[in-house]
């Protein structure tokens, strides 16, 4: 297929070739612009009509011709926007747009289409509004760096659906190669570009293209893009600003969703820490989705019909903040709502001191001890609830410690580290009441070499065997 193919061009530059495009538009003939661009480097195709009705385009952006004769199409994952007429080029050379004209009924209708080259204005990480204008159609791109784990939310005004935004990491374009298959952006056996996954696009407004929620993944630098639908100037306020709410330790937070949004709290949390999150929401059905600071999926609770409250436990392994996402179930419901955290604080217990207490229904409570290196133990439980539940763990370690229930009331556990360690023992009530004690007891390095059980763990089992 041959194509008229024109050097780009300013909106005033060519006349000739604007009226030869708009009698190809009439002809739906496709036609093909060239642009030559370096490496890094930002085009953005713009269009706009006079007349009754604008004539309908699709683009496509493709590779530099000279390299390949019939070309590849530019990776839209890397080198996009939200718009394909917003494009970055991977290398230096000359970059096709090719426009397919959909058609018009109306006779005297004119359209004008050229390419600019849009230059992102660096903002800083504090700067929390942007007051700028638009082109008819226009773009732009902000440039702002972030650090790990920094969750951004980018706002702009207009009417509804009148921007765009988006975002992505800087491509770095210095680590491209022609030569070499791995690293030829237009080759297909290329290698997924690292970069991707720096960033994550979190879920903010749906259906509204006006607000963004972007979550760094390390340290980079971000692109925001907006794109404009408007066919007139239009003064817009672009507002950056923390996604979340941050809620400390022990406290509340009153927010309200609105529909079809989500909203966000930050709660930071240390290395042990066991936390309780209370959800209370009015006149919606709520959806609570925990993550911690690498995106992980701590819980994701949607709540049952008429049910408007939630608790959720989180237990740390290591000093990061959480991430609460507040939604609606179906994104069609809205009122206030309200988080408290609750910090359950550590009493302690030790060879010389066994622990002992009490515990409603219900209730969280939480134990440590430290043992020495080469200091063999044995751990013993015993309850007067069988529903009272326990989990012996060490953060610092990343492990649980293995568990034998002997009966109902009574279980142990065999610990013996290599090096000094922690473990964090969370009591978890039951249905009633409950009494507990708990006890550390060496055990003879002759036995623990053996394998031979102590008179009490003997004593222990006893029971068990006879049942």
């Amino acid at each position: 297929m041959r194509f008229t193919t024109y050097q780009s061009f300013g909106v005033s530059d060519d006349d000739k070739a604007q009226y030869q495009i708009n009698k190809d538009q009439k002809n739906r003939k496709r036609i093909m612009i060239r642009e030559s661009l370096n490496a890094g480097e930002i085009s953005n195709t713009r269009f706009y009509t006079t007349g009754q009705q604008p004539y309908l385009n699709q683009f496509e952006s493709l590779q530099p011709l000279y390299l390949y004769q019939n070309g590849l199409p530019v990776p839209k994952a890397d080198f996009l926007f939200g718009r394909s007429t917003l494009m970055l080029a991977p290398v230096s050379g000359d970059y096709y747009i090719l426009i397919d004209p959909q058609g018009s009924s109306y006779p005297n209708q004119t359209t004008h289409i050229w390419v600019d080259k849009t230059v992102p204005q660096i903002i800083s990480s504090n700067q929390t509004a942007i007051k700028a204008q638009t082109d008819p159609y226009g773009s732009a791109v902000f440039q702002i760096k972030m650090k790990k784990f920094d969750f951004l939310s980018a706002q702009v005004s207009g009417p509804n659906k009148s921007f765009d935004l988006s975002a992505i990491t800087k491509p770095d374009v210095a680590g491209f190669d022609l030569s070499d298959p791995t690293k030829n952006p237009f080759f297909p056996g290329v290698t997924p570009n690292p970069d991707l996954s720096k960033l994550t696009i979190m879920p903010a407004r749906p259906g509204d293209p006006r607000f963004l929620d972007f979550y760094a993944m390390a340290d980079q630098t971000v692109w925001v893009g907006l794109d404009s639908s408007e066919d007139k100037p239009r003064n817009y306020d672009l507002t950056m600003k923390p996604a979340a709410v941050m809620l400390p330790a022990n406290g509340t937070s009153h927010q309200k969703l609105q529909i079809g949004w989500t909203n966000y709290a930050l709660v930071p949390l240390n290395q042990g820490d066991i936390m309780t999150l209370a959800l209370s929401a009015e006149g919606f059905r709520p959806r609570i989705h925990i993550f911690n600071s690498d995106l992980n999926t701590e819980s994701d609770d949607s709540l049952p019909l008429d049910v408007y409250s939630q608790k959720s436990e989180i237990d740390s392994y290591r000093n990061e903040n959480y991430i609460v996402a507040v939604s609606c179930v179906g994104d069609g419901g809205q009122g206030d709502f309200s988080l408290s955290s609750i910090v359950h604080p550590a009493k302690t217990f030790s060879l010389s001191n066994p622990g002992a207490g009490s515990i409603e229904a219900n209730q969280i409570q939480v134990w440590k001890f430290t043992l020495s290196a080469s200091e063999p133990v044995i751990f013993h439980w015993h309850t007067t609830d069988p529903a009272t539940t326990f989990n012996l763990t060490s953060f610092s370690e990343n492990v649980y410690a293995p568990v034998q229930v002997i009966d109902s009331n009574n279980s142990i556990a065999i610990l013996n580290p290599d090096k000094e360690v922690t473990f964090t023992m969370v009591i978890r009530g039951g249905n009633n009441n409950a009494n507990y004690t708990m006890s550390l007891e060496p055990i003879p390095h002759n036995q623990a070499a053996t394998g031979k059980p102590s008179p009490k763990l003997a004593a222990a089992k006893g029971p068990h065997k006879r049942k």
